[in-house]
């Protein structure tokens, strides 16, 4: 599925942040619209704001609170601890109007994540698909939060990876994984290949399935993991170095048969 990372949300809806709008409030707190949100809470550095009783739906908390162990324990990043705020809705429709209404310049997407330059925000709607469209977008957030400007298949494959809140979660994407990889030419299943797409315009379903096979085979290739770790380290926002690049053309070509083996064997997961 398509998603908007904050590096693109930025450049697209510079002029809403001037102006303060932040769901339904501005940045100063008073009321920009009658939209108002019944249920609102603090739960560490979420702030969740929903149309509906949350005690209805306990698997919203206990999922951001699993998906923030799962990158903290996996990536092991000292992450910058910024608000999310999380607005949830009890209906398309809603979730539909208020998105027109805030943001009407940005094309449709079913779930949204918007980075501004102190506020980061997720917008859900609730239907079957909730809690991996609020995984995914969240860790977007947490990713933009933290670091300084990540390569676009990664930021992708990143939320593409951790948007399952379970292993057994990601069979339908190994699926499409390896169905992809039947017909597909290596050209267009290398690393390099989605590396050169610098927009989300550009990426289409499956390089999003690219980008996800690549994020899986690093996360559980030690050697890569540990160099993910360093290049983010790196990366984090309170103090970027800059400069290097993970993954450099030379080191796909030394990978790309390794990952291309892993989609035929369909390595197993860690949670």
């Amino acid at each position: 599925m398509g998603h908007y990372c904050g590096r693109t949300i930025l450049l697209m809806v510079g002029a809403i942040f001037c102006s303060g709008i932040v769901g339904g409030r501005d940045l100063w707190g008073q009321a920009k619209t009658s939209f108002s949100w019944p249920v609102e809470k603090r739960m560490g550095i979420y702030r969740l704001h929903a149309t509906f009783s949350l005690p209805e739906l306990p698997e919203v908390e206990q999922e951001l609170l699993s998906l923030e162990k799962e990158l903290t324990e996996k990536l092991e990043i000292p992450f910058i601890k910024k608000d999310i705020h999380i607005y949830l809705f009890a209906y398309q429709s809603s979730y539909e109007a208020y998105l027109k209404e805030h943001f009407g310049e940005l094309p449709y997407r079913r779930a949204m994540y918007v980075q501004g330059k102190n506020t980061s925000m997720v917008f859900v709607y609730y239907h079957p698909e909730l809690i991996t469209d609020l995984r995914h977008e969240a860790t977007h957030a947490w990713l933009n939060n933290s670091f300084d400007s990540l390569p676009l298949w990664l930021d992708e494959g990143l939320a593409e990876y951790f948007e399952a809140p379970s292993a057994q979660g990601r069979q339908t994407k190994e699926s499409e994984l390896s169905d992809l990889f039947k017909k597909a030419s290596p050209a267009a299943t290398s690393l390099n290949y989605l590396k050169a797409k610098a927009n989300l315009s550009d990426m289409v379903h499956d390089d999003y399935l690219l980008a996800y096979g690549w994020a899986r085979f690093v996360l559980n290739e030690p050697s890569l993991l540990k160099s993910l770790k360093n290049y983010l380290k790196g990366r984090l926002a309170t103090n970027p170095v800059g400069g290097e690049e993970f993954l450099t053309s030379q080191e796909v070509d030394f990978w790309v048969d390794s990952f291309r083996k892993s989609i035929h064997k369909n390595v197993p997961f860690e949670k």
